[in-house]
């Protein structure tokens, strides 16, 4: 929500992102020096564009608006499966960038790096695993007593590869300040507190490659900060 102190600037905004779109429409088919002045003329309206971007966030916050975060979570892992021959824990350390809505009520994982597990023994050899985020990654937020709640799909590639045979599998967790339950453990999760403390577990079943209908666990410990 825009507050009315500021819909002016927005509205300069909106004309000129809708004069930027005309003349990039006008780019096609143009070639030489009309070409170079026309993309020289739309370098100028995206300066504006930013300029005025700048001057409306600081304007919504100055009259109690809020605008969307950005901000980081500082947190561990440890992913467990009780599949025998890699029950784990696998842990790891990991800073990721995430971006809270204007409303703090939704939260996204902007970026994932993939982490790898320690070699691990199998009947066919040692195995390194790397695991990836496919899926999610859109939380819902409740600023309101901290809870979370976080769908994240997990590919699982394996080092070792078999012929004729699907080594990988996928995992979606559904991560909660709750708590789960797992043949393989129960685990609680924790609500951002005051500090930007935050827990958050999940368990759930793999699909596909030799880990396929063996049970995971995923626990999350971490910070957010700056506090949404």
């Amino acid at each position: 929500m825009i507050p009315k102190e500021c819909q002016s600037i927005n509205q300069k905004i909106l004309d000129l992102k809708a004069e930027k779109r005309d003349l990039q429409s006008d780019l096609i088919g143009l070639t030489g020096a009309g070409k170079w002045t026309l993309l020289q003329h739309i370098a100028v309206i995206q300066g504006k564009i930013t300029t005025l971007n700048n001057q409306l966030n600081s304007c919504i916050v100055q009259h109690g608006g809020k605008i969307p975060l950005s901000a980081t979570l500082s947190a561990t892992f440890s992913l467990r499966t009780s599949f025998k021959d890699a029950l784990g824990p696998f842990t790891g350390s990991e800073t990721l960038p995430v971006l809270f809505d204007a409303s703090r009520t939704i939260m996204q994982v902007t970026n994932f790096p993939p982490f790898i597990t320690p070699p691990f023994h199998t009947p066919v050899g040692n195995n390194v695993t790397t695991v990836k985020m496919i899926g999610g990654g859109f939380a819902s937020f409740d600023s309101s007593n901290g809870t979370m709640s976080l769908p994240i799909q997990l590919y699982l590639d394996q080092s070792i590869n078999i012929p004729f045979y699907t080594e990988d599998s996928t995992i979606t967790f559904n991560l909660t300040t709750g708590s789960v339950t797992s043949p393989i453990g129960n685990l609680s999760g924790s609500p951002l507190d005051a500090q930007g403390n935050i827990r958050l577990v999940g368990a759930s079943t793999f699909v596909d490659g030799i880990l396929d209908k063996s049970f995971g666990t995923l626990e999350i410990i971490g910070a957010i900060s700056p506090h949404p």
